[in-house]
């Protein structure tokens, strides 16, 4: 089962781009665009990805924890002293994710952060071959989920 988006327990992200998410057509009219990235949005609300899936595919999973109310507080306060939008999403994927499935290849590995403790290493995505703005697109996409579920989330 695909896990919806949660501000109390681990969920699940997918990359947009994902082979196993069907894709935009080339030369699509607005509308067509707009159908389109609504599907995504609501896929990505409500957890039902049966729209937006390419049958019999097996879509890379990216199992995450909400941001606690420290560490986005944290990420706020590094993004107001200049950490970029790239810097702060990739910050905040490390903090949160716990695990990935459905890439061959990939193993995860934690890490000491001097600030925030034990955080996810990035490095699986060189491990298998997702490198460059193919991996900053995929950390991107969904560090600025992570952050944008934290923004959102009822205070405690």
């Amino acid at each position: 089962m695909i896990r919806p988006p949660s501000s109390q327990k681990s969920y699940d992200l997918f990359y947009s781009g994902d082979p196993s998410v069907v894709q935009l057509p080339e030369g699509a009219s607005d509308a067509i665009a707009e159908a389109h990235w609504k599907r995504l949005e609501v896929a990505i609300e409500t957890g039902i990805w049966d729209d937006v899936l390419v049958a019999g595919s097996d879509v890379t999973r990216f199992t995450v924890r909400p941001l606690s109310t420290e560490h986005y507080g944290a990420i706020k306060d590094l993004i107001a002293a200049g950490l970029g939008r790239n810097g702060s999403a990739m910050l905040a994927l490390r903090i949160a994710l716990k695990a990935v499935s459905g890439i061959e290849g990939a193993k995860l590995k934690f890490v000491e952060h001097e600030q925030f403790g034990v955080v996810a290493s990035l490095s699986f995505l060189e491990d298998v071959g997702l490198v460059g703005d193919h991996g900053l697109a995929i950390v991107r996409e969904l560090g600025l989920r992570v952050l944008k579920k934290a923004q959102d989330a009822p205070p405690k």
